[in-house]
């Protein structure tokens, strides 16, 4: 009994969080097992899984595959380093298979079509600036070599903001 306080006061002081140092040395892709249990339990039955070589698994949202979108974002989680990316794949018609291509990425400012900066993969500072755009009702285009289509039209952009926001909760961004 007299060792209960000791013990106590030890395991409280003793099982200190250190999420945000794994996370800084991980990268801004490190995905927390809180981030990820939620993911899994509240938010996987709204995506449609692919398994993908090695240890990753592929997630697209059912609302964007069932949708006009063009640009699809492909949520690729690395479970096995706990990591976390998005990828764009583009989809010319409504019917027809999402691939990788080349693509520019362009939104309305004041009335004018300006690119907006993607890297391979993406960051998380550029999804939550297209998010921002998303939120703001700024229009967004993808510009290829043969076509230039919306990217998300009508309702896929309450979609795309939807996978957007589940993919900046899974990396705590």
């Amino acid at each position: 009994m007299k060792y209960l306080l000791p013990l106590l006061l030890f395991s409280l002081f003793a099982c200190e969080g250190n999420t945000a140092a794994r996370k800084a040395a991980r990268g801004p892709h490190f995905v927390t097992d809180p981030d990820y249990l939620f993911f899994k339990n509240t938010r996987l039955r709204h995506y449609q899984a692919e398994e993908q070589k090695g240890s990753a698994t592929s997630y697209r949202l059912d609302k964007l595959m069932a949708s006009e979108a063009t640009l699809i974002p492909v949520l690729l989680d690395n479970w096995l380093e706990d990591q976390a990316t998005l990828r764009f794949d583009v989809r010319r018609t409504p019917t027809s298979q999402a691939v990788t291509e080349p693509f520019r990425l362009d939104v309305t400012k004041d009335g004018k079509w300006e690119a907006i900066r993607l890297s391979i993969p993406a960051t998380n500072e550029e999804i939550a600036g297209i998010r921002q755009h998303l939120v703001t009702n700024r229009e967004l285009r993808l510009v290829m070599a043969s076509d230039t289509l919306i990217a998300f039209p009508g309702p896929a952009r309450a979609a795309a903001r939807e996978m957007l926001d589940d993919y900046l909760r899974l990396v705590a961004h």
